[in-house]
């Protein structure tokens, strides 16, 4: 009788069991370096327990390069130029509550080892850096929670958005869909979440219409149609902090602690709705209170409520493994593409020292519009019979990303008459950049635009009061500097030195002129403006 029971045990768990197996997307392994940043330090005081005491950010962060799914590698090839959290105020919870989660030296340490997310120049941290960066060994704590169940980790964020404000484009072989795509991150794999594919932005460049919403379901509840968090190598202890519920809101202290597995999922572009060759412009994650729990084949579910409306969302999501308890680690705001696919990435940018290369201290030009053409003759030339293949524009940083092309012979073209290019700038090199693609992706197809410098018109004027001028005379001399340039010009000075054959009386400079040596220091003169010095002599 008790090896009977034991024999339909086992045959129920083998029947159960490949279900959570196979679930869909789960990560196994991510690959990862240390990188050296900022350390921070602060004392907390007045809250009692752990809370109180000296806390330090050490600057020790765990950075993903890479993650492994069904045995492929997909590299954090796009990462999102904006990572906008939407709020609606609450009852629980008003202004930018932050709650975090952070790898620790040791379990019960206020010592963390990753930078403090600082927000701007405040004391807050900044929840949307820590989704959008590459740092993995920091989270944000509960991100959908804002009622007052469980402990003291409440907010008001109904939405997060991660952008491509350019736009990104998906593989143009429809067979590689499935090997590129997002993924969703989860502390300990524990907690379900909503992600759809933003399709369009308006004139605002927010969200103006998604792709169908997928769940993400916690480990172990996967199936060969849903998608669930996969338990990966990377286990660390915790911290968990957050700050107050209503301004001001300032540095984050001890709240909780634990030791736990980081927890993936990838989901690709099939799953999201998307097509071969189309442009795309990010994804959004969202509390699964606004869908329902039948996901299709493809792991899609329906909504009930307008994603583009967030303020529409209940604002009194739980903090329950199916709603409100999502711990997104970092390294979420990215386009992973499986290493074999080629990508092409450059930027239009502001080549202020004329040198074609773009350096660090230049400015990327935004809205840019980039397209991609098949050269299939090869000759390195735009011709009617090539193909035009996509269409993106530069993001907000200046770059542009087509991805996930296969081998062959590419023609890459800038609008470099787009409205968007400051005006008096232009290319400075060809508006196409021909590119083969075997095997290998191809970086830094940058599109370099100059401006002239300030063009500073000098004329000089004399005027004086008799017909004729004979010794005694007096005479004004009128220099005036006009930036005819088209942008302001700094620094600017004239030298014009007095002829001996008169001596100097004085000037209207206000001191910016030295008559013995014939410097004018004009100082600052903006573009269409001039400015104008009076001299007056008398003639020896």
């Amino acid at each position: 009788m008790k090896k009977s029971i034991f024999y339909r045990f086992l045959l129920s768990f083998l029947l159960v069991a490949p279900s959570y197996l196979h679930a869909k997307g789960e990560v196994t392994h991510i690959n990862s370096h240390r990188e050296v940043s900022t350390s921070t330090s602060y004392v907390i005081t007045g809250k009692g327990g752990t809370a109180n005491g000296n806390y330090t950010w050490q600057g020790d962060n765990l950075v993903i390069d890479s993650f492994v799914y069904n045995g492929i590698t997909y590299d954090y090839t796009v990462k999102a130029d904006k990572v906008i959290i939407r709020r609606a105020g609450n009852a629980i919870t008003t202004g930018e509550r932050c709650a975090l989660f952070a790898e620790a030296t040791s379990q019960g340490s206020r010592t963390l080892k990753p930078d403090y997310p600082r927000l701007g120049s405040t004391d807050n941290c900044d929840m949307a850096a820590v989704m959008g960066g590459n740092v993995i060994n920091r989270g944000v704590l509960d991100l959908f929670h804002n009622d007052a169940s469980g402990y003291d980790s409440a907010k008001n964020i109904e939405r997060v958005d991660f952008i491509f404000s350019g736009g990104v484009t998906t593989p143009l072989d429809p067979a590689e869909l499935s090997q590129t795509g997002v993924v969703a991150t989860e502390k300990s794999g524990n907690n379900d979440v909503l992600v759809a594919a933003i399709l369009s932005l308006d004139a605002n460049g927010d969200p103006a219409s998604y792709g169908p919403a997928v769940r993400i379901y916690h480990n172990g509840a996967g199936s060969n149609t849903k998608y669930a968090y996969g338990m990966t190598n990377i286990s660390y202890p915790i911290t968990f902090l957050a700050n107050e519920k209503n301004p001001p809101q300032n540095y984050v202290y001890k709240v909780g602690e634990s030791t736990e597995t980081l927890g993936m999922v990838f989901v690709d572009m099939e799953a999201l709705g998307l097509s071969a060759g189309q442009t795309w412009y990010g994804f959004s994650y969202f509390s699964p209170d606004i869908g329902d729990n039948s996901p299709n084949a493809k792991g899609q579910i329906t909504l009930n409520k307008d994603p583009v409306n967030y303020q529409s969302f209940p604002q009194d999501t739980d903090q329950s493994i199916e709603y409100g308890d999502a711990d997104v680690y970092g390294g979420v705001g990215g386009y992973f593409v499986k290493t074999t696919l080629s990508n092409i990435t450059g930027s239009a940018y502001k080549d202020d020292n004329k040198n074609t290369t773009f350096d660090s201290s230049e400015a990327g030009l935004a809205n840019i519009q980039v397209t991609l053409y098949k050269d299939n003759n090869g000759d390195q030339t735009l011709q009617a019979s090539d193909t035009q293949l996509a269409t993106v524009d530069t993001d907000s940083t200046g770059q542009y990303s087509l991805v996930g092309l296969s081998n062959g012979n590419y023609l890459v073209k800038i609008d470099d008459t787009d409205n968007d290019i400051p005006s008096a700038y232009t290319l400075s090199t060809s508006n196409i950049i021909a590119v083969a693609i075997n095997n290998a992706s191809q970086s830094s197809l940058d599109f370099p635009f100059i401006s002239d410098k300030p063009t500073l018109l000098i004329n000089k004027t004399a005027s004086h009061s008799d017909n004729t001028v004979q010794p005694g005379s007096q005479i004004i001399y009128t220099i005036t500097v006009t930036n005819n340039g088209t942008e302001d010009a700094t620094g600017v000075k004239v030298i014009d030195v007095l002829s001996t054959s008169v001596t100097y009386v004085s000037d209207d400079s206000g001191g910016t002129y030295d008559y013995t040596t014939g410097l004018w220091n004009v100082g600052s003169i903006p573009q269409g403006e001039a400015k104008e010095l009076n001299i007056t002599v008398t003639v020896n």
